[in-house]
């Protein structure tokens, strides 16, 4: 019986004297603990989730633009054609923000603006390169085109094709495709 008296966390009594409400110390600590874990697991969800929505970036790629904005604007060179000037007009005037402070506002806002930019461009370039599937269709020895451009594209790092055809080109009618399977494929490609 002592066993289940110290397993109650939680007890209330009501008392004429009115509601009587005792709690472990342990149960607090233990619930302390829960929350605190529950907190750590959605801080690291919300980081990865940030990590994994500007992909090809990073946010030290975001501090190198900020850094070389902000450097060509003390050097009195203007990287956004005018853009600083005129979100440092949108910002309000007055003692809230000196002139110093809107300059280094507007070009962080421009700085992230344009990383942004830079982000959403490359990932529907990777999206364009990475979604072409014609070569596995191609007959073994010889090479389209398009194959041969999507090549050059991604070794230089370009734009990609547009998808291309997943039924043209065939697969010889060998049966060989299935049987060298994809690395196979893509070993030949590197001899070529």
């Amino acid at each position: 019986m002592a066993e289940a008296h110290q397993a109650v966390a939680f007890q209330f009594t009501v008392t004429p004297e009115g509601l009587d409400f005792q709690l472990s110390r342990e149960a607090v600590r233990q619930l302390y603990l829960a929350a605190v874990h529950s907190w750590k697991k959605r801080l690291v969800r919300a980081k990865n989730s940030f990590l994994s929505g500007v992909y090809p970036a990073s946010p030290s790629s975001w501090m190198v633009v900020v850094v070389a904005t902000a450097g060509s604007c003390y050097c009195h060179v203007d990287p956004s054609l005018g853009l600083i000037g005129r979100i440092q007009s949108w910002l309000p005037h007055g003692e809230s923000l000196s002139p110093e402070a809107r300059t280094a506002v507007s070009t962080v806002l421009f700085s992230t603006g344009a990383w942004l930019g830079a982000v959403l461009l490359f990932r529907s370039l990777l999206r364009l390169l990475l979604s072409y599937h014609g070569w596995m269709f191609e007959p073994h020895g010889r090479m389209s085109r398009r194959t041969r451009l999507w090549i050059v594209s991604g070794t230089r790092g370009g734009p990609g094709g547009d998808g291309g055809d997943r039924g043209s080109g065939g697969d010889g009618g060998d049966g060989e495709m299935g049987d060298r399977g994809e690395m196979g494929v893509l070993g030949e490609l590197w001899e070529m």
